[in-house]
């Protein structure tokens, strides 16, 4: 349910998730959402597990995560994530190569709803998620979240990296 931004060695920032907005699901999560599951996992001293396709692929090896999510928080946009792909992983150097070319690019979240409220019947909406407990953000082929796209990213190639730089400015301009 968000955007990806990724460094030669890996490195990914992105938005989990996206506020305010209907996603295919019909849901809407609200700001503040995941406050209390983000104060829980630093109280553990844990971090919701960077997947693959929520674990759904084909092979065993989705099973295991893809990388380390390093910090999480929310700001005014949505859940932003920071991470690094274990690039020594034959599968993490698979998902950098796809999501340099522009083939991968999206977040999306694995949570269980803890709070949430049922708007009328005539919303477009299902539910209005005010309390989220988050246990994984995943690389995904296609996001939940009509605003999932990658921002920006920086690779090997500089001069791609520029040209897409160019690009993404292009389109938010």
């Amino acid at each position: 349910m968000g955007s990806i931004d990724m460094n030669e060695d890996g490195t990914i920032h992105g938005y989990g998730a996206v506020f305010g907005n209907i996603d295919s699901h019909r849901d809407v999560i609200e700001p503040g959402a995941f406050k209390d599951s983000l104060a829980q996992h630093r109280r553990d001293g844990t971090m919701p597990k960077m997947m693959i396709q929520h674990n759904m692929g084909s092979s065993t090896l989705d099973a295991f995560p893809i990388g380390v999510w390093h910090s999480m928080y929310e700001d005014s946009h949505g859940l932003h994530c920071s991470g690094k792909l274990a690039v020594g992983s034959s599968m993490a150097r698979d998902v950098y190569e796809l999501i340099k070319s522009g083939a991968a690019t999206d977040l999306s979240i694995g949570y269980i709803p803890t709070k949430f409220i049922i708007p009328p019947r005539s919303s477009a909406a299902k539910r209005h998620l005010t309390g989220i407990h988050l246990k994984e953000v995943s690389l995904v082929s296609q996001g939940s979240n009509p605003q999932a796209r990658i921002t920006s990213f920086k690779c090997a190639d500089d001069a791609f990296s520029r040209a897409l730089a160019e690009l993404a400015a292009a389109v938010r301009a």
